[in-house]
């Protein structure tokens, strides 16, 4: 019989099979300047946030069930940014259920620390700066 947390591991792991079709999807979906725009630096994340502000206005809205998919997107994009700039892998906790990231993709990187971009997608609808996102990468790559 499977576990609630082994079958969480399955669907994540489906899901990291598929982050290129993601990927791919995330820009087919955006306006082609805003594409063209999307190169996984640091300074792409600004793009990112704004579209992300331009389609949330609100954590409401982005925590909604039907902004999932659409919010999945704008994670992955973002926790690959922060993957190619830091190193380290995309894992998905399911030990502790009172972490704040369980169940969640996070990028533990270099045993340093954990990003969880869904959190930091969602994190940005709220503060609103359009540079919130941009700034935790670079404290992240700052960082020793």
């Amino acid at each position: 019989m499977q576990t609630e947390d082994s079958a969480a591991q399955e669907r994540f792991q489906h899901w990291l099979a598929h982050m290129d079709a993601y990927l791919d999807e995330l820009m087919l979906s955006v306006p082609p300047d805003i594409a063209a725009r999307l190169d996984y630096t640091g300074e792409s994340l600004d793009t990112i946030e704004a579209r992300i502000l331009d389609r949330f206005p609100s954590i409401e809205h982005a925590k909604a069930q039907e902004a999932a998919a659409e919010v999945n997107l704008y994670a992955i994009y973002v926790g690959e940014v922060f993957r190619k700039a830091l190193g380290g892998r995309w894992m998905l906790p399911t030990d502790d259920p009172k972490y704040a990231y369980y169940r969640l993709p996070v990028l533990d990187y270099e045993h340093r620390s954990t990003i969880c971009p869904i959190t930091l997608v969602t994190a940005s609808t709220s503060r609103r700066t359009g540079e919130f996102i941009g700034r935790v990468f670079h404290n992240a790559v700052a960082r020793p």
